[in-house]
């Protein structure tokens, strides 16, 4: 594990509860399981760019499976409009790459 799993899964829904105005966990269709594998595969993806045993390509499969387990989790979520979704998904993006940026040591854009 490279990552700190509590504390992205805390920035996770403190980023979901800034943009919606309550708590992350009271939007209809919050999935806890989506959360956990998306914080999971982060870690993954992280430990594994951080190896340096992964080629671009593997790296770039990776990363894109992350950006598709964002878009599940934040897709779940029935109770918020779709401006709302979109500034949600951004603001996940945003701390979901920073942790794995600055654990790996590779930049990576939301």
């Amino acid at each position: 594990m490279l990552l700190n799993t509590d504390k992205l899964t805390s920035d996770i829904k403190a980023a979901v509860s800034l943009i919606i105005k309550k708590d992350a966990e009271s939007v209809e269709g919050f999935d806890h399981r989506l959360l956990a594998k998306l914080v999971r595969q982060s870690d993954n993806t992280a430990f594994s760019i951080k190896s340096g045993k992964i080629t671009g390509e593997t790296r770039s499969f990776l990363i894109d499976g992350v950006r598709r387990t964002i878009l599940a989790f934040v897709g779940a979520m029935k109770g918020i409009d779709i401006l709302t979704a979109n500034r949600v998904h951004f603001a996940v993006s945003v701390v979901v790459f920073k942790t794995i940026s600055d654990a790996s040591g590779f930049e990576i854009k939301p």
